[in-house]
């Protein structure tokens, strides 16, 4: 089967710009630096926590800015925020306090980035030759590998670095991250398109675009909301299993050496996983992906549980490839429901959703590992993945109902034909081939029966 190859300066602008901001040198031993400034373990995880909750605060706000100043420029500002709270974290005094406000800052300055980067993919999936349900998982699933990559080699070279000097690690990376920043607008693609009547027909009812927006993101209905929910789930369920793996593999007798190895094999599954979303979307349907992810994410938690090593060594490796092939899927089903229009402010809610999830998911893992051990949280953590379960199943049941209201003759879309070649589709929620134009659509439309929505807005 054909796979679209997008290798334009432009992408390869984009790849940089996904390599510099990932130069953190630091990642790998970040906790290590914290611990070395005096802080204690609970205070780390304290720091982390609250380096989630600032994102998903400071999501939605982050959308609003993201629509008004355009993703360009905001993930250049986002870049700057992110470098600034590094090399600050060198300079600043051995303060829980002062530590905390240096990570609430550095979660805006995530949240900008994130939510920036995601706009930027899907405008420039749309503005390709391909369509931009072929392209949206390509460009995605590279990036992301860029970035996996860069994280890897960075890890790697910090570790290195460290005995000279922690404050050689921190200063590169601050250096390297306000760089993208500088760079941002030079290397990222600009909007869709160029202003038009109609855009300036929404800059002149500015006092309706808050509505409206909140009216866009009504509009796309429950089955979306759960969708954004189970996505959350899953990496509410991800994020904190695999930075509490270490200590897991730990209690069950695993050498450091091994633990180590593991999780070098994490980060270059974490690279490599990604590269296959393109080929996998096309086989399966994002509900295939999802309810096996989650089956599997819950059956591997439970056998961790058992507290044997070697099967935890496993689930770790599968929690680091599967799930980032299922998070594409995911990603491009939630964004390719959203109106162009509002594509900053409904992804900072979604942000905030996901955010909020990992970091309550931090403070559940934590609490469960204090009152059962290390091994046993992770048999009842597993009731995360079996709750997103049911919810997806719900959404689905929500969904085909929502389909079938507006399109009651029960056709769907064509299947998306490019070069003239082998035909191609790319599977939906449900495994029908659907383009984003028609998703778009249909939601401009469902628009247009809301009170307050014009039909500049919609």
């Amino acid at each position: 089967m054909n796979f679209p190859r997008p290798r334009t300066t432009r992408n390869a602008r984009l790849f940089l710009f996904a390599a510099l901001s990932n130069t953190l040198l630091q990642q790998g031993i970040f906790v290590l630096y914290l611990l070395h400034r005096g802080l204690s373990t609970l205070e780390v995880s304290l720091l982390q926590t609250m380096i989630y909750l600032s994102i998903s605060l400071s999501s939605v706000p982050v959308g609003f800015f993201i629509d008004r100043v355009g993703a360009r420029a905001a993930a250049g500002l986002g870049q700057l925020i992110i470098s600034a709270v590094l090399i600050g974290q060198v300079l600043a005094p051995p303060s829980l306090v002062f530590f905390l406000l240096l990570f609430l800052i550095h979660g805006v300055g995530l949240a900008i980035k994130l939510n920036s980067e995601l706009v930027i993919l899907y405008e420039a999936a749309a503005q390709s030759s391909e369509d931009a349900a072929v392209a949206f998982p390509v460009l995605r699933s590279r990036f992301t590998a860029v970035s996996a990559a860069t994280v890897s080699v960075a890890i790697v070279i910090g570790g290195l670095l460290q005995p000279v000097s922690w404050t050689l690690v921190y200063v590169i990376s601050g250096i390297a991250t306000g760089l993208a920043g500088i760079l941002a607008t030079v290397l990222l693609p600009g909007p869709a398109k160029a202003p038009t009547s109609q855009d300036e027909e929404r800059a002149a009812a500015s006092t309706k675009v808050i509505d409206s927006r909140w009216t866009a993101l009504r509009a796309m209905g429950g089955s979306w909301a759960l969708l954004l929910i189970v996505s959350s789930l899953l990496h509410g369920t991800l994020t904190p299993f695999l930075i509490f793996s270490q200590d897991i593999l730990a209690t069950q007798s695993l050498p450091t050496p091994a633990i180590a190895v593991t999780m070098a094999a994490v980060y270059t599954l974490g690279a490599l996983a990604p590269l296959l979303a393109p080929r996998v979307m096309r086989r399966f349907s994002t509900a295939a992906l999802a309810s096996s992810t989650l089956t599997i994410l819950a059956v591997g938690l439970l056998l961790t549980s058992s507290g044997i090593g070697g099967v935890t060594v496993v689930v770790v490796l599968v929690a680091a490839s599967l799930p980032e092939v299922t998070a594409i899927s995911l990603d491009f089903a939630i964004q390719d429901r959203i109106p162009s229009d509002y594509r900053g402010a409904i992804t900072g809610v979604a942000g905030f959703f996901e955010s909020l999830a990992i970091a309550g998911s931090y403070l559940i893992f934590g609490a469960l590992t204090e009152a059962f051990g290390s091994s046993s949280s992770a048999g009842v953590f597993a009731v995360v993945p079996v709750a997103a379960l049911v919810l997806f199943a719900v959404s689905r049941l929500l969904g085909r109902r929502r389909r079938d209201a507006l399109e009651p003759d029960g056709q769907f879309d064509e299947p998306v034909h490019h070069s003239g070649a082998v035909p191609t589709q790319l599977r939906g929620i449900d495994g029908e081939a659907e383009t984003s134009c028609a998703v778009e659509d249909r939601a401009k439309g469902v628009l247009r029966d809301h009170p307050g929505v014009s039909d500049a807005q919609a």
